[in-house]
């Protein structure tokens, strides 16, 4: 049984409201338990069955026998760092042959962070509050080492959003105490993002749709198109930085940067929710503009 997932509407700020409960971000993937009859069924949010793919989360740990749907976050928190690591959640669901599976539920094991019940014994919980449904989940949930119930507080949510700040998290969830449980983005649930930010190498801009490239200090690339606009690229362009082309990329000579906001970064460079804030032109390059084009630079290209 598979029922489409209540989504979040985005807000800039953290807010205290005693109408609210504030739960923390988790950097993993959406997932929904369906155990109906004692057979358990693992569900992305877009309805796709990846019940082979998580073989440790199909013993559900509940006080007492029932039929229940429960919603969360599947994710693997890494043990050195005490951070999730959304990469290896990746390599873990992206493993098809059993064999594999079986090897990396001991090398990379998940936690299924629960934080709803949508279905409980014959009920339909979608339409109770969710100050009700959450009571039930604690009733209803026995954690153990692979499933555990989301932490939640109520009517602090500043203090939730430093609490996620501190540990590197993405951010915060802010939902009304009274909210039912609807398909698709509500007013009822918010997100919080929590943004780091860093300065970048400029190495160029994408010519065929907007793009920033850039280049961090760990050698890795990233094209970032947030905030990346005309008035940003026309400075780029009206400026002596241009150094040369390839089919994608016009590429700019060193010493420019960029300042940019992103909530996390993914092991390939790719940054999550990455926004270019500034752009800041070395010193010399202004006047006019000289342009070549380069096959040596194909290797930038992303």
């Amino acid at each position: 049984m598979f029922m489409e997932p209540m989504l979040m509407t985005q807000r800039d700020d953290a807010f205290d409201d005693p109408d609210y409960l504030f739960e923390p971000l988790i950097d993993g993937q959406r997932l929904q338990l369906s155990f109906i009859g004692s057979r358990a069924r693992l569900f992305t949010r877009h309805g796709n069955e990846v019940t082979k793919q998580y073989p440790e989360l199909l013993n559900v740990p509940l006080k007492l026998p029932a039929d229940v749907v429960l919603d969360g976050e599947v994710a693997y928190l890494d043990p050195a760092s005490s951070e999730f690591q959304f990469d290896r959640l990746i390599d873990r669901y992206q493993l098809k042959k059993q064999p594999r599976i079986r090897d990396a539920v001991k090398e990379t094991p998940l936690r299924f962070f629960v934080f709803d019940i949508l279905y409980y014994e014959g009920t339909d919980m979608r339409s109770r509050p969710l100050r009700e449904r959450k009571r039930l989940l604690e009733e209803v949930l026995l954690p153990n080492s692979r499933y555990g119930c989301l932490p939640y507080i109520e009517g602090e949510g500043r203090r939730m959003y430093e609490v996620a700040r501190q540990l590197k998290l993405e951010g915060i969830a802010c939902k009304r105490a009274d909210s039912l449980y609807s398909p698709g983005k509500s007013e009822d649930w918010h997100k919080v993002l929590n943004y780091k930010t860093e300065q970048a190498a400029v190495l160029g801009w994408r010519k065929h749709r907007p793009g920033l490239l850039v280049g961090f200090a760990t050698g890795q690339r990233a094209v970032v198109e947030a905030g990346w606009d005309e008035p940003l690229r026309r400075k780029l362009e009206t400026s002596d930085v241009q150094l040369g082309e390839d089919h994608d990329f016009v590429y700019v000579k060193p010493g420019s940067t960029a300042s940019l906001k992103f909530i996390s970064r993914r092991r390939d460079g790719r940054l999550v929710g990455g926004e270019v804030i500034e752009l800041n032109l070395t010193a010399s390059h202004t006047g006019s503009r000289k342009k070549r084009s380069i096959s040596a630079l194909n290797g930038a290209s992303v």
